[in-house]
């Protein structure tokens, strides 16, 4: 009995799982965006961790300084889950999972890296280190201020690049022959 209330428990939870996958991926289809990060889909902003699948998948290309670019913890990350992973199989990674520090200095430091990268490079750095206006809380405020009559921005328009439109260039022409 207690086997077939938990076997339902777990499909339960897999529902869920899955309905909240499909429900993120179909947000980010309608948003545009091009990141499978929650937060930065969601608010815009880099998170700590931004850059660690383009890192990744530069190392796998051999690009080595490209991926260091993107992210620099990428192997330490890959580090920690591997001795996360390997705790009961080898003496030293078990130590080091149980130490009391190990975990917080890294996370420390992890965190600092964000903070020192977005000091650095935000808004305007390299990827990942931008503002992506194709987040949920940009076009909501994209949206609000087109309603309210006010812009948000000196180009309201949602995408990655800042240049002026065809119609804007356009008229701006047209603007200054008139003088």
């Amino acid at each position: 009995m207690k086997s077939g209330n938990s076997n339902k428990t777990l499909r339960h939870s897999i529902i869920i799982l899955a309905a909240a996958f499909a429900a993120f991926f179909f947000l980010t289809y309608l948003v545009g965006s091009n990141t499978l990060c929650w937060f930065r889909t969601m608010t815009g902003l880099p998170c700590p961790g931004c850059g660690l699948t383009s890192s990744a998948k530069a190392l796998l290309r051999g690009e080595i300084i490209q991926s260091l670019k993107y992210h620099v913890f990428l192997l330490p990350v890959a580090g920690i889950f591997l001795i996360f992973i390997l705790r009961n199989k080898i003496a030293f990674f078990k130590r080091l999972h149980e130490s009391r520090l190990f975990y917080p200095a890294f996370l420390i430091l992890f965190v600092l890296y964000f903070i020192a990268r977005l000091i650095l490079y935000f808004p305007s750095g390299p990827y990942p280190m931008t503002y992506s206006r194709s987040s949920v809380v940009y076009r909501i405020g994209h949206w609000l201020s087109n309603r309210i009559g006010i812009s948000i921005s000196g180009n309201d328009r949602p995408g990655p690049d800042n240049a002026p439109s065809p119609a804007a260039s356009d008229h701006a022409s047209r603007s200054a022959g008139d003088n």
